[in-house]
């Protein structure tokens, strides 16, 4: 499991996390599941994944908001952000000092998210 890649997948819509959870466990990542910015702020302190996936619209803490909160402790992590909403000039300058590595809009198409997803892990 060393080797592994970690996954954290972080979207307030717990099937979401179900499916992906399950499409990237049987690609062989070691993946964790949050429904909440401050569940993923807790499990990205507690197992170091290398790679999330970031849902931008939750309730209470949004994507942008949790991914400030982990860029105090992590700077490595690989974030590709998903979201139904297009990215207006505001957001793309926010995600970019925040080292977003990718960005996808709802419906993800599973191919793209994982040409992504392999891209970011060279």
């Amino acid at each position: 499991m060393e080797n592994r890649i970690k996954l954290l997948m972080v979207d307030d819509e717990a099937q979401i996390c179900e499916l992906m959870e399950s499409h990237f466990t049987r690609r062989g990542y070691v993946v964790f599941s949050a429904n909440s910015g401050k569940q993923a702020i807790d499990l990205t302190k507690a197992n170091s994944p290398q790679i999330m996936l970031l849902d931008k619209r939750m309730p209470e803490m949004d994507g942008i908001q949790t991914l400030e909160a982990i860029r105090q402790f992590n700077q490595d992590l690989k974030v590709i952000m998903i979201s139904a909403d297009e990215l207006d000039p505001e957001t793309e300058s926010k995600i970019k000092g925040l080292n977003v590595a990718g960005y996808l809009h709802k419906p993800v198409i599973i191919t793209d998210l994982d040409i992504l997803v392999e891209k970011v892990t060279l």
